[in-house]
């Protein structure tokens, strides 16, 4: 190769480096990253160690806060409808107490008004609320 092919060479080498300098410096920086990085590459990978133990403990911290919430929930659930079963059994037996209540009290209105109708009727309306229709 002569001296005059050498330099337009360069030149166009030259040209080149102007054009495209932000190509050449990340080629620059990844080497000068990657002598250091090479150096402490032990210490780089005891942090990642321990960033990775650090991520697992607190997964499982979070996943048995979880579990223990549901846990939690699910207890209160069984709660709430032991406490509804229980309370619409008392409605229903008060339901069916004051249903024969009632019944005893009308034979009884029955029986101590059998010779006065009228009179029967205007207690009953008052008492239980219907209306006697002719």
């Amino acid at each position: 190769m002569t001296l005059a092919a050498f330099k337009l060479a360069l030149k166009k080498v030259w040209i080149w480096c102007k054009h495209h300098w932000k190509i050449l410096l990340l080629l620059a920086w990844s080497v000068v990253v990657w002598i250091v990085a090479r150096r402490s590459l032990d210490n780089h990978k005891r942090v990642l160690d321990s960033t990775i133990q650090s991520y697992r403990a607190e997964i499982n911290a979070i996943q048995s806060t979880h579990e223990k919430e549901i846990e939690k929930r699910n207890r209160a659930i069984e709660t709430y409808q032991s406490v509804i079963q229980e309370a619409e059994k008392a409605y229903s037996e008060s339901q069916e107490e004051l249903g024969i209540l009632k019944r005893e009290r009308l034979k009884e209105l029955v029986n101590q008004y059998a010779d006065d109708p009228e009179s029967l009727n205007s207690i009953i309306e008052s008492e239980f609320g219907f209306t006697y229709v002719k």
